[in-house]
């Protein structure tokens, strides 16, 4: 008796023999003046059309420069806001708008403050491990469907 794996690459040689004896089929001419189509539009395309990695290096490098600078202002208001809102810049007058965010900040303080560390760490723990099993179904799911063995 031959072993699964002979009869499994025997019969792929049998169906890769037949496939190459299989004339060759033009595509329709519909579909051949689509694709033909598409590649010319997508060759007009202006450079901040087209893939990231297409980009001129001085706009690639402009882009990292203002992410970074989103990243660094996000954070400096969320420190802003964990400090208490006590550090208001003197740039600009917010003082109705600064009181009223000093109180929701003390509002949101006390209710946290309120709520056992236990079951923060226990809600820190179940989210990530939410996000966990999501990325582990995400994973058998793409396996399981769209991976080639």
């Amino acid at each position: 008796m031959t072993a699964p794996d002979d009869r499994n690459e025997r019969l792929g040689e049998v169906v890769d023999a037949l496939l190459r004896e299989q004339p060759l089929r033009r595509a329709p001419a519909s579909l051949e003046s689509r694709v033909l189509a598409e590649v010319e539009r997508r060759a007009t395309l202006s450079w901040w059309q087209r893939d990231y990695t297409r980009w001129p290096t001085a706009a690639r490098i402009a882009f990292i420069l203002a992410s970074v600078g989103f990243a660094k202002g996000a954070l400096m208001i969320a420190m802003w806001l964990l400090a208490g809102l006590k550090a208001v810049p003197s740039v600009v007058d917010l003082a109705p708008e600064a009181t009223l965010l000093r109180a929701i900040a003390s509002i949101g303080a006390s209710i946290v403050h309120g709520i056992p560390s236990l079951w923060l760490y226990g809600a820190l723990v179940l989210v990530v491990g939410a996000y966990l099993l999501l990325f582990l179904l995400s994973a058998a799911g793409y396996r399981v469907l769209y991976a080639r063995q």
